[in-house]
């Protein structure tokens, strides 16, 4: 018995463009971003890098 795939079937430019590693090919979320490489690096830093945007979005929606 197969899990469920996680593979990345489409990638339009603008999360290529924030995270790079999602346009190579055989790209797979889980994959990914649970071992070793640019995927686990760029989640590690979430809060570094990612988590201010988020705060930011969410003030503009108030």
């Amino acid at each position: 018995m197969e899990g469920p795939d996680f593979g990345i079937i489409a990638v339009n430019r603008r999360a290529a463009r924030a995270c790079p590693w999602t346009a190579e090919p055989g790209a797979n979320v889980m994959v990914d971003l649970l071992l070793p490489g640019p995927g686990h690096d760029q989640c590690a830093q979430w809060e570094e890098h990612w988590a201010q945007l988020e705060q930011l979005a969410e003030l503009g929606l108030e």
